[in-house]
């Protein structure tokens, strides 16, 4: 009976040992700090979901959870090691950035594939390079883009009543409260995201290139606000120096914006967090080189 309760405590969020192997991953209790604290931040918005669009959400959950799930079990008996966790988590979060008419196979493909091939192939939780849940939502936005287009629940402006959606808004800030409690430093890639964000949008709305009737309006639809709040601050998937969090911040809000505004592709604020992904660890090799080289000339 333990040994079920560890094993389902582990697909839900994550134990909080795991060992770390190198320097530059976050240790397993970091990366339980994240996941908890992006679960009670993530239920409000999920049961605000489940109140605009019904109970199918719950079954959509139930479906991501049950295919990230099977797939954690499955490396887990091929490496012959205890499962890194956070199926639970990341099933959560993906349900609400996808639509909620989305056929229930086509969640549990999305599911299984994010897992595979944005975390469990790296290695498992805690080692991925991208957002798991954004490697699912790209999947699908590419594989089925007829059905997956359309409006979700981080997509809040075309709710209604027309006000709906300054309460999800309200609601989803919780996330960026979650991840400031998780890694204090978050605030930094916040900071760095809504900065790049507002100033770019305020200039593309003086010169008329804004396509929203406010950066505001920007804001809020597209999952901008809740990518920034929920899935940019990854601590797998982040910098972990301050100068590179600022800067790694500042990149995916200027890419959301330029990619929403100059393009037809509506999920800018997805492919703008995997960018920033991408480019994580070269952010913090050359934040710590340039940290070295000051120290060198501050001691000379």
């Amino acid at each position: 009976m333990d040994m079920i309760l560890a094993t389902l405590k582990r697909l839900a969020i994550a134990d909080g040992i795991r060992e770390v192997p190198v320097p530059y991953l976050p240790s397993g209790r970091d990366i339980q700090r994240y996941l908890l604290a992006s679960l009670f931040a993530a239920l409000p918005s999920l049961v605000l979901a489940v109140y605009y669009f019904g109970q199918r959400i719950l079954a959509m959950v139930a479906v991501a959870f049950s295919a990230m799930a099977a797939v954690e079990i499955a490396f887990g008996l091929i490496r012959r090691k205890t499962i890194g966790g956070g199926a639970l988590v990341f099933a959560v979060l993906l349900v609400l950035i996808l639509p909620p008419q989305i056929p229930l196979w086509m969640v549990a493909v999305g599911a299984a594939f994010g897992v595979f091939f944005g975390k469990e192939i790296f290695g498992g939780t805690g080692h991925h390079v991208f957002c798991p849940i954004l490697v699912a939502k790209g999947f699908l936005m590419f594989s089925y883009p007829q059905i997956v287009k359309g409006s979700y629940f981080a997509s809040m402006f075309d709710f209604n009543p027309p006000d709906a959606w300054l309460i999800c808004s309200a609601v989803i800030l919780l996330g960026a409260v979650a991840t400031i409690i998780a890694r204090p430093a978050n605030w930094l890639v916040l900071a760095g995201i809504f900065v790049a964000g507002t100033s770019l949008g305020l200039n593309l709305d003086i010169a008329g290139r804004l396509p929203f009737d406010t950066p505001l309006q920007m804001m809020a639809v597209d999952g901008f606000l809740y990518g920034a709040c929920f899935l940019a601050c990854d601590p797998a998937c982040s910098p972990n120096t301050k100068t590179g969090k600022w800067l790694y911040g500042l990149l995916i809000g200027s890419v959301a914006v330029v990619m929403r505004c100059f393009s037809n592709y509506s999920e800018g604020m997805m492919s703008a967090i995997l960018i920033g992904n991408l480019f994580a660890p070269t952010i913090d090799a050359l934040s710590r080189l340039n940290n070295s080289k000051r120290n060198e000339r501050e001691e000379g």
